[in-house]
């Protein structure tokens, strides 16, 4: 079982929203079937992943028209 990690989303329709992740994979993104599903314009259908791994959570993007942001870095 992995480690719980914490989302919050701090622009955007979602912001203030925290969402706490416990998959292996968590998909994010505009499509329903994502696990966490934003309603801005500016997220891609499939936006970005997090993967859990050696027990660290690794953020990858989806190769995402805005990209995606961690403390400020693409």
């Amino acid at each position: 079982m992995s480690k719980k990690a914490k989302l919050i989303i701090r622009k955007g329709p979602n912001a203030g929203q925290t969402i706490t992740v416990t998959e292996h994979k968590f998909q994010i993104g505009r499509n329903r079937q994502c696990d966490l599903v934003l309603s801005d314009p500016s997220v891609s259908r499939i936006h970005a992943s997090l993967r859990y791994y050696n027990d660290m959570y690794y953020l990858q993007d989806a190769q995402s028209l805005a990209g995606t942001y961690v403390n400020n870095i693409r």
